[in-house]
């Protein structure tokens, strides 16, 4: 909708960012429920050393996932044709099959809990998801699952502390593909809880094993209600506190071969 652009944030020329807005038109529904909007975003972000662009992708539905990839790679070729980054320089993502079952699983963990400065407090485990690895014998105490469980969702408190997370033994024949924990946050200006999805969302939905991870602040509230700041604003600070981390784990965790 509209013609969006660019815009620095802040004034910043390092720090860039588009929103827009997808329309869906659903002929199924009727004439006065038939039409939905949706978000998205991408910022751009040089660091101090001008070396590395990083690039942060939001989106709300599959029609907003679709025009985020389609800008991205657009964003990704302009900026190499142009010499702001080496031609040859490669994007990095974070897939699913970058990691074996085990490794998936402390990655996702250590991600999630690691987070302990007021800025973004790990609170608890809300949310997991997993299916059994079609490709294991799966162990006499968990082989109820096998031929029966499809995808497995545990939702409740505590669930890092459930034995499919806790016990070891366990985690080469899982495929954990989400976690989504609560936190809380306290800045100088206000304060608040909010709960964050991890997901490889794409390898349930599609199947699809070279799913990419997707971060997103699913919830997110204030304990003055009356502060006046913008919420996408606080959701994009708090996802900055996980950015560095996630690069760092990937390279701790992923397969060696990468």
């Amino acid at each position: 909708l509209g013609a969006p652009n660019f815009k620095a944030v802040d004034g910043n020329q390092d720090h860039i960012e588009m929103e827009f807005k997808v329309e869906r038109h659903d002929l199924t529904m009727s004439w006065d429920k038939n039409t939905s909007q949706f978000s998205g975003k991408i910022t751009l972000k040089k660091d101090s050393n001008n070396v590395d662009v990083s690039m942060s992708l939001n989106h709300t539905s599959p029609e907003t996932k679709y025009v985020v990839d389609r800008l991205s790679r657009s964003v990704i070729k302009d900026m190499k044709d142009h010499g702001v980054v080496d031609r040859n320089a490669a994007v990095r993502k974070i897939r699913f099959n970058d990691f074996t079952n085990t490794n998936r699983i402390q990655f996702l963990q250590e991600l999630v809990q690691s987070q302990l400065s007021s800025k973004l407090y790990f609170k608890d485990t809300k949310d997991i998801g997993f299916r059994p690895d079609k490709k294991e014998k799966l162990p006499d105490d968990i082989s109820w699952m096998e031929d029966k469980i499809k995808n497995l969702i545990l939702q409740g408190s505590d669930l890092h502390t459930t034995f499919f997370v806790k016990d070891k033994k366990y985690h080469q024949f899982l495929e954990v593909y989400r976690m989504e924990a609560e936190y809380s946050f306290e800045y100088d200006d206000y304060s608040g809880v909010c709960r964050i999805k991890f997901d490889f969302s794409d390898f349930i939905s599609r199947d699809k094993y070279d799913a990419e991870l997707a971060i997103r602040v699913e919830s997110l509230s204030f304990t003055d209600k009356t502060v006046s700041v913008s919420s996408s604003a606080v959701k994009e600070k708090l996802l900055s506190q996980l950015e560095a981390n996630k690069l760092i784990l990937h390279d701790k965790f992923k397969q060696a071969t990468l």
